[in-house]
């Protein structure tokens, strides 16, 4: 029977060894709602810690048309150089908001049930356009000042319906070419120690 007992103790220590999880039950809750190949890139670490986050997944019922997104905040306080490899290493896209060329995300709200327009700044060819989330600063206190300080590293992007229709955003809102899909990554302010991590579908 003791060794019965010891057995499952070390399982139960396994377990939660070897089990991503945050410190934070709600945002946990969020990522559960999201296919691994989407939240992969997001931390579980000491190297981060959380400051806030904005999640979006409603029920299908809600039926708002809007796409689902988890956008996280987070300061990231050792391994600097190692972070700054990992995403150097593993981009599709490297660019800045001040940038000639981005496709920038509609921004979305729920309160007022709005949906803006995409930006597409002046580019010479669109085709090699990657979507970029515009962060809402009102909800994560920045100026257009501090998200030119940003660098944005897209890990992944791809046209396409990634979620169940009743929440794909409505047509209208982006390119053609772009019309639904997806787009992940982390977005890196190494004057203040901000990482930013998302994913929008859309």
């Amino acid at each position: 029977m003791k060794t019965s007992y010891i057995l499952i103790i070390i399982i139960f220590v396994f377990y939660c060894c070897t089990t991503k999880t945050h410190n934070y039950p709600n945002i946990d809750k969020c990522l559960q709602k999201f296919e691994n190949k989407f939240i992969s890139h997001f931390p579980y670490d000491d190297r981060f810690v959380l400051q806030s986050y904005e999640c979006s997944y409603p029920e299908i019922s809600d039926d708002l048309n809007l796409g689902v997104w988890l956008i996280a905040r987070y300061k990231f306080i050792a391994d600097i150089d190692k972070i700054f490899n990992e995403l150097e290493s593993n981009y599709i896209k490297k660019c800045f908001y001040s940038d000639s060329c981005n496709l920038i995300l509609p921004k979305r709200y729920y309160s007022d049930y709005k949906i803006e327009d995409a930006k597409i700044t002046a580019c010479s060819n669109k085709e090699e356009l990657v979507p970029i989330p515009l962060f809402h600063q009102e909800k994560y206190d920045l100026n257009l000042d501090s998200l030119n300080d940003y660098t944005l590293y897209v890990l992944s992007a791809e046209p396409g319906k990634f979620i169940n229709h009743n929440l794909l955003l409505k047509e209208g809102y982006m390119p053609d070419n772009w019309a639904h899909g997806y787009s992940k990554g982390t977005a890196i302010n190494n004057n203040n120690k901000d990482a930013i991590f998302w994913i929008e579908i859309w």
